[in-house]
């Protein structure tokens, strides 16, 4: 058996109907490894697998035998994920929702549980569109327009009739 050491694999699943699939290190390296082995590896870790050749015809098949974790060095983990210097395009920081979407979100949700709960005919325009009103005025009163910020109590926000 020989071996070899993948870093930051990547994880070819086996398509529908076949059992193999592959892993695939950072410098090009493919494996075949067979659907029941999946589970012991991740995707984006580091890995010395040991594995045995077989030719068949003119293709040579790498077969993954043992998977044992490489404890990469942090310099290493740090270098998988992608980082910019300025951070505005982390796709993993939390954005602020826009307020027009927020109100959507909360019309909708509101909207949809009335729906639900049999409140209101879902094919009755006159009644959804001002069940909608009633929502949109709710949230200006309590999130929106009108200088309310959200962190004063509901009782100091002004209502509207």
């Amino acid at each position: 058996m020989e071996t070899a050491t993948l870093q930051n694999i990547k994880i070819i699943h086996p398509k529908e109907g076949s059992d193999r699939g592959q892993v695939v290190g950072s410098d090009g390296t493919k494996l075949t490894i067979w659907r029941d082995k999946i589970h012991l590896v991740k995707e984006g870790q580091s890995y010395e697998i040991g594995y045995s050749e077989k030719q068949v015809g003119s293709n040579v098949y790498r077969n993954v035998q043992s998977v044992k974790l490489i404890d990469t060095p942090l310099t290493q983990r740090t270098a998988m994920i992608p980082i910019s210097e300025s951070g505005n395009d982390d796709p993993y920081r939390k954005r602020p929702t826009p307020t027009v979407d927020a109100e959507r979100m909360f019309v909708a949700g509101a909207l949809n549980a009335a729906i639900q709960a049999g409140r209101i005919e879902p094919l009755n325009k006159n009644n959804i569109t001002a069940f909608v009103d009633v929502m949109r005025g709710v949230w200006t009163n309590t999130f929106g327009a009108d200088g309310a910020s959200g962190t004063e109590p509901i009782t100091q926000r002004r209502v509207q009739g």
